[in-house]
Order: structure tokens, then C-alpha cells, then sequence
């Protein structure tokens, strides 16, 4: 379980003995958004119907390599800030920790 300063909380979880899924669920008081694959979302808000979308796939990898040539090269600025990149490794550093620590859940 993660809390965030703002008071959030969420879980990262992962399956590595299946084919590749992806999915992506964020719930909010009134709605939540669930992304399913690379290229469908499931919005549902309160009192509304429940919305499929679909976008065209995006090669990620280029996208991000040419926002940071496009920052490097002093065009627009890159779009993640330091700050976040600083907490996505402080992040995934407590992830490691944790899988070393002995309150650990183990299998049985």
C-alpha cells in the first residue's frame, strides 16, 4: 500500500507469469478510469453511463525519446518534471527494500 502526501493511497501490483496485460485503475469520490491495454479506457461516473474509449496506439519509446530531443535542443520543456522522476526511483528503491525485508509476506 502506497499513501501519498496528498492523502491518497494505492497499491502497485505485478504479474510476470502471464502473457503481457496492462492495466491501469484510478478511483476518485464520483468516478473512476480504468485503463485496460495500451489503447482502451473505462470511465465511470456516478449517475452517468459507463464510457468506452479507444485510442489509436503510440509508439511511447519515440514519443519520449523526441520530447527529450525537442528539450535538449531548447524547444519545449520535457514533460515529466525532475521532481517526479526523483520520486519514481525513491519509489521503486522502497520497492526493492521491502522485497529484502523479512516482514515480507512468503509463499507458502
Amino acid at each position: 500500500m502506497l499513501e501519498f502526501a496528498s492523502g491518497a493511497s494505492g497499491i502497485l501490483a505485478v504479474v510476470r507469469s502471464t502473457p503481457a496485460y496492462f492495466r491501469l485503475h484510478v478511483f476518485g469520490r464520483d468516478a473512476s478510469a480504468e485503463a485496460l491495454g495500451r489503447t482502451d479506457l473505462v470511465l465511470r461516473r456516478s449517475g452517468a453511463e459507463l464510457q468506452r474509449l479507444s485510442f489509436p496506439p503510440v509508439d511511447s519509446v519515440r514519443a519520449d525519446l523526441d520530447a527529450f530531443a525537442d528539450a535538449v535542443a531548447g524547444g519545449a520543456p520535457y514533460p515529466i518534471p525532475t521532481s517526479e522522476m526523483l520520486d519514481t526511483v525513491a519509489a521503486f528503491e522502497a520497492i526493492a527494500e521491502a522485497a529484502k525485508s523479512e516482514s515480507r509476506l512468503r509463499e507458502v
